[in-house]
């Protein structure tokens, strides 16, 4: 699997220059966007819709990552080598990082973001 280069470098620059405050910077907007994308009150491509137009591709990447890694199980692996490839590039964060990202998806099963996400993660891989 391999990333879109524009996708690396947008997740390379949100990151900033690796200080502290720029990981806690990325990170309040990782939450923003997992709270948006949480919302009940939007359908699935609603909330990936508002999510990519408010945060940005590489916030949104490391959110719908970060849930595919958590429900990995639950899915099958589906989307998986995508997740860790960016997860790999998200270098500025903390240990519980990953886990708390995770989209609260109210448990469903198999997760929803599988017909959402499919789209998008279509459009930043390479052939």
């Amino acid at each position: 699997m391999k990333l879109d280069r524009t996708l690396i470098k947008e997740l390379k620059a949100a990151q900033g220059d690796g200080s502290r405050e720029a990981m806690f910077c990325l990170w309040n907007d990782v939450q923003d966007a997992r709270d948006l994308m949480g919302d009940e009150a939007y359908d699935g491509p609603s909330r990936l819709n508002a999510c990519l137009g408010e945060y940005g591709r590489a916030v949104t990447a490391i959110v719908v990552a970060s849930t595919l890694f958590q429900r990995r199980e639950r899915i099958d692996n589906w989307g998986l080598s995508w997740a860790m490839e960016v997860l790999k590039l998200w270098t500025n964060r903390g240990p519980s990082f990953v886990e708390r990202a995770a989209i609260n998806d109210w448990f469903y099963h198999p997760t929803r973001i599988c017909e959402y996400a499919a789209s998008f993660l279509r459009v930043t891989t390479e052939a």
